[in-house]
């Protein structure tokens, strides 16, 4: 059985498990509550790494859900209707196809956010989990709350779990570049980064 380690850092709660596989070492989920920042903290670090982002946002009317994926068309998951929002389970298995097309390679994939809405498509939580799991570092946005597909999200894959409020925002950034950033030296260390002896690129 894995340690679970607490560690408060002001607001900041981050949940670490020991025995973490090392490619997933710097990879986060990160959740809290309507208002906490989430998106702009996502936005503060795409701006800051080379990234790429799936993101899942209302369309300017507010009544509409719209996924984006790079590369791939914006697809409408979810409508309101009597205040509810109804997923679109045509849209988001559509999506997954593009999902499993998705090669972030050394970038660091952003995803905006995962919840409920998801769980209407077995075909889109399978296209998304392998995603995460092919992908070299990650932060990923979970709904705050009781989510199946959340919870299966972290029963498969173990990473740090980041709860952001509005008064730790700061913080969460500081730390999370931090960490990216000493994954990216180390990267270098490896050599990754380094060009072959052959000088422009090599073979």
């Amino acid at each position: 059985m894995q340690k679970r380690h607490s560690v408060f850092t002001s607001e900041l709660l981050i949940v670490i498990h020991d025995l973490m596989p090392e490619h997933m070492f710097r990879s986060f989920f990160l959740t809290g509550s309507q208002g906490a920042g989430k998106s702009f903290l996502v936005n503060r670090i795409a701006s800051s790494f080379d990234s790429v982002i799936v993101r899942t946002a209302f369309a300017p009317d507010r009544n509409t859900l719209e996924l984006s994926i790079p590369q791939g068309r914006i697809f409408k998951v979810a409508f309101r209707k009597e205040d509810r929002m109804i997923p679109v389970v045509e849209a988001f298995d559509i999506a997954a196809d593009q999902i499993d097309s998705l090669n972030p390679g050394e970038r660091l994939l952003l995803v905006d956010e995962v919840g409920y809405l998801e769980e209407c498509s077995l075909k889109y939580m399978s296209a998304i989990i392998s995603l995460l799991k092919r992908s070299s570092r990650f932060i990923c946005v979970l709904r705050y709350g009781d989510v199946k597909f959340i919870e299966k999200l972290r029963r498969e894959i173990d990473v740090q779990l980041i709860l952001l409020t509005r008064s730790n925002q700061h913080e969460v950034f500081q730390y999370i570049s931090e960490e990216l950033k000493k994954k990216h030296l180390d990267e270098i260390g490896k050599g990754k980064d380094n060009p072959s002896p052959g000088g422009d690129g090599g073979i």
